[in-house]
């Protein structure tokens, strides 16, 4: 028997690669087989989640204009207790900067009344009053401390939540350690 190709089985060969190649090319093109709602179903997904950021930026926002403006316009009584028409001087009135920050503070204490601070950011020299409620913790190293132990120009930091007439509930008060008693590489033993 002759293994040398033949007419016939050469035209064979030739008829089932057409019959493959044309069943080939009439099936639909499919991802790994998914349908097209999935795709559909990932793109809403992606819109919802993209709406919700925007929506969470806006409320984020209007939150954080509402108390630049209360800070503006209650600043005396956030400051002063009414006593003083006008800041000090140097002390600038109107909304503050955009770094002006309302949630976290970093700063020097300027005053400590019954439930009340103010505070100079440390970063833009804006005033803040800070607002003590019986839930703030209050720390100094591994300690807990109350009002009593707050003194003017002790560094805190401070974290909390601002409110609309400009002033910022603390949640969080913690001393730092002064820049002179901080440990320097020239003061070690």
């Amino acid at each position: 028997m002759d293994n040398t190709p033949t007419e016939k089985n050469y035209s064979e060969e030739t008829q089932k690669l057409e019959t493959n190649l044309a069943t080939i090319a009439s099936s639909p093109i499919s991802h790994k087989n998914k349908p097209a709602h999935h795709y559909f179903v990932f793109a809403c997904g992606t819109i919802a989640l993209l709406l919700l950021g925007f929506i969470g930026g806006q409320n984020f926002e209007r939150t954080r204009i509402q108390h630049f403006s209360g800070w503006s316009n209650n600043y005396e009584r956030n400051f002063f207790d009414n006593q003083l028409p006008m800041p000090p001087k140097g002390m600038p009135r109107g909304i503050p900067p955009e770094s002006f920050h309302s949630y976290a503070i970093l700063g020097k204490i300027l005053t400590v009344g019954e439930n009340k601070i103010s505070v100079q950011d440390e970063k833009t020299n804006q005033e803040q009053a800070i607002i003590i409620i019986e839930s703030t913790t209050m720390r100094n190293n591994n300690s807990n401390i109350n009002i009593n132990d707050l003194k003017p120009d002790q560094r805190v930091a401070i974290f909390g939540r601002p409110d609309n007439s400009g002033q910022i509930t603390a949640s969080l008060i913690r001393i730092l350690e002064s820049e002179k008693s901080a440990v320097s590489p020239d003061n070690r033993i």
